[in-house]
């Protein structure tokens, strides 16, 4: 209990004793007023008795009378002081209760005060009880929210915490596979460049024969340069290659070209030529020509595409012999063959009237 507490626990005690040492007092003198009225009550009963007395005795004597009318005289002064002591009594009965009166209003406007100890707060009103009830309901359910809202802001951050920690792993990992597959291509490079290179060396070689054997003879290499070549011809995007020795000197083109005409498109061929516009050598690189009939122009299944050897513009009619021209085509292949050819004369087309050393770098 706290110092001001145990202050108003003494002056509620100080208080009650007031009340009922002016209760004891009033009750004093109510008793000691009550007394005087029955000494009066006597006194006066007495005095209605004594004239009767003395007028049943009277006589003619002197001496008699004066005895008579001295005890009357007795009993007015003791009526008397009977009736100052009752009014006396009744005066003190009256002080009594105003001072229990005022200690008792002083009593309640100390138990009035906050600072009440904890039976003033037990004796409280039913309204005043249930505004500390709600007080305290309200006070348990903010400190439930409190609660709540911490559970609840710990479990975010241990979520967070753990987000936070995979998305350090996963960067990590990445991080470790990112320089894994640089040092992997570091390491690997010169083997992708020379596999490269013999790539190129090996289309060279397989369209433009002539002139790789001729170079290899004098101890020579040849390159080539990507270029990208697009005519509604032969089709957009198309890499073309210009190929040069060791001098830097063009020794030849090759392109691919493409054609719509086929049985199923899209025909997809490339082709080597010199720098006279003959043609080296041609292939199919894509064909979707049916299995077993249009497929027969493939290398693979004959030797249909090495009547364009050496072939240029001007040196043929660019056509099947069944329309009129001069190439041979595959009975039941017709539309396969003819498409073959006709993409051809327009790849020779387009590769006369283009300078493929301008066209853009393929990417």
């Amino acid at each position: 209990m706290s110092p001001q507490d145990t202050k108003s626990a003494d002056q509620d005690k100080a208080a009650r004793l007031k009340r009922a040492a002016a209760q004891a007092r009033a009750l004093a003198a109510a008793k000691k007023a009550k007394a005087a009225a029955e000494n009066e009550g006597k006194a006066k009963a007495k005095d209605t008795t004594a004239p009767a007395e003395d007028t049943n005795s009277v006589t003619p004597e002197t001496s008699t009378v004066n005895a008579t009318s001295a005890p009357a005289a007795d009993a007015d002064k003791k009526a008397k002081a009977a009736r100052l002591a009752r009014a006396a009594a009744q005066a003190k009965a009256l002080a009594a209760a105003k001072k229990a009166q005022a200690d008792k209003a002083s009593a309640t406007a100390s138990e009035a005060t906050p600072s009440g100890n904890a039976e003033t707060k037990g004796k409280a009103s039913p309204k005043t009880a249930t505004a500390t009830s709600a007080a305290t309901k309200k006070s348990n359910g903010s400190s439930n929210a409190q609660r709540d809202a911490s559970a609840k802001a710990a479990g975010s951050n241990k979520i967070f915490g753990h987000m936070l920690f995979s998305g350090f792993m996963l960067a990590l990992i990445t991080a470790v596979c990112t320089v894994g597959i640089l040092f992997t291509q570091h390491d690997t490079a010169p083997f992708i460049e020379r596999n490269r290179e013999a790539q190129e060396q090996a289309l060279i070689a397989s369209l433009l024969p002539e002139i790789s054997a001729r170079e290899q003879a004098r101890g020579g290499k040849l390159s080539f340069e990507c270029k990208l070549l697009s005519h509604q011809l032969i089709g957009k995007n198309l890499r073309a290659y210009v190929v040069r020795n060791d001098r830097q000197e063009i020794v030849g083109y090759i392109s691919s070209y493409s054609t719509s005409r086929g049985y199923s498109n899209p025909l997809i061929l490339i082709g080597g030529m010199d720098t006279n516009g003959r043609i080296s050598k041609i292939d199919v690189q894509l064909s979707k020509e049916t299995p077993g009939i249009g497929d027969k122009v493939e290398r693979r299944r004959g030797n249909f595409l090495d009547q364009f050897d050496g072939q240029s513009l001007l040196s043929r009619n660019w056509d099947v012999k069944k329309f009129g021209g001069d190439f041979d085509y595959i009975t039941g292949a017709t539309v396969t063959s003819r498409a073959l050819v006709l993409a051809t004369k327009d790849f020779l087309e387009v590769m006369a009237e283009t300078d493929v050393t301008t066209l853009p770098s393929c990417q």
